[in-house]
């Protein structure tokens, strides 16, 4: 290891892309802003769901591992 150099104990992917589709979307058409007025302590996590639910088309108790490998709200 050279002098300064700091050893990486995690190691993490995640999937992003269908995410990022997916914000845009809400971006354009005001989906996320009108969530975040209407529901501002809990907007991320609905868009989150609601995202999984779409990109994946499985029961929510899957979620979980979905979590894992995608970034997201």
């Amino acid at each position: 290891m050279q002098p300064g150099s700091v050893p990486v104990d995690k190691r993490l992917r995640q999937f992003y892309g269908a995410v990022y589709l997916l914000d845009q979307i809400g971006e354009m058409t005001g989906i996320t802003h009108d969530l975040k007025l209407c529901f501002p302590g809990s907007y991320k996590q609905m868009l989150s769901i609601i995202y999984y639910l779409i990109l994946e088309s499985r029961p929510l108790y899957r979620f979980q591992k979905w979590n894992r490998t995608h970034r997201h709200p």
